[in-house]
């Protein structure tokens, strides 16, 4: 097994937290793995003899180990610094060391830009907003060119049996207001609108009584021009009927 020699960094940890760190290198057995920043050589960027690990493995680690790591934390991986320094490009090349030929245990570091804390919230909004306008340009892209969804019969039908009621009610409306029209009474007449109507009643009776005078003297004027105008055919007739008797007897 490697040397137990500390490091600097775990030296300038406070006691609660060197004795976290300390317990992370303590193996089930009792066993201590050496600091891995008193390891200067033995660092490959060979990624091949990484061991077969899952998202699932490294999170179970993560939690079940002493760590500031939590269930909730991991569900929500994205708020934390580690992915952060992923995602804006602070991770460098990863490095493997097997720590011994016949250790079942391995070490992996990454360095990182000591500037991260500096930059990581300006990155943080950056990308936040690069991710809004990404959002708002699709939408609105996806809101031009969307298209209608073509009716299904369920609701062609729904359409359909909605615009029948719609008839029916207003088939029924409108018998209802026939009906009431029938049946509404007509307002009382005022003693204004009896007087009224009374005249005009009135002046109506005298309209249609000199109408018929007229039409009679008319009429009895008539009979007596043709009664004129017949008799006096007749004479004339009657003249001219002895005219020719006279004239045929004068010849004979």
């Amino acid at each position: 097994m490697a040397s137990l020699d500390v490091s600097s960094y775990s030296e300038s940890l406070s006691s609660e937290d060197k004795g976290e760190y300390f317990a992370k290198l303590t193996l089930e057995t009792g066993e201590r793995l050496p600091d891995p920043f008193v390891l200067k050589e033995g660092w490959t960027d060979d990624m091949s003899y990484l061991p077969s690990l899952s998202w699932r493995d490294v999170t179970e680690y993560l939690i079940d180990s002493p760590s500031i790591y939590t269930k909730e934390s991991m569900k929500a991986y994205k708020s934390l610094e580690a992915y952060d320094y992923f995602l804006c490009r602070h991770v460098q090349d990863c490095l493997y060391h097997n720590i011994t030929e016949e250790s079942d245990f391995c070490y992996i570091k990454t360095e990182g830009f000591t500037e991260y804390e500096k930059t990581t919230q300006e990155t943080r909004r950056q990308h936040k907003k690069r991710e809004d306008n990404t959002i708002n340009e699709t939408n609105t892209e996806n809101e031009k060119t969307k298209k209608k969804p073509r009716p299904t019969q369920k609701t062609r039908r729904q359409k359909r049996n909605r615009d029948q009621h719609r008839k029916r009610e207003d088939k029924k409306e409108t018998e209802t207001n026939t009906e009431n029209e029938k049946t509404k009474k007509k307002p009382r007449p005022t003693q204004k609108t009896r007087r009224q109507k009374r005249n005009r009643d009135q002046h109506r009776k005298r309209e249609d009584k000199k109408e018929t005078e007229t039409n009679t003297e008319n009429e009895k004027t008539k009979q007596n021009r043709e009664g004129n105008t017949k008799n006096d055919t007749n004479t004339e007739n009657e003249k001219t009927i002895q005219k020719t008797r006279r004239q045929h007897k004068k010849r004979h």
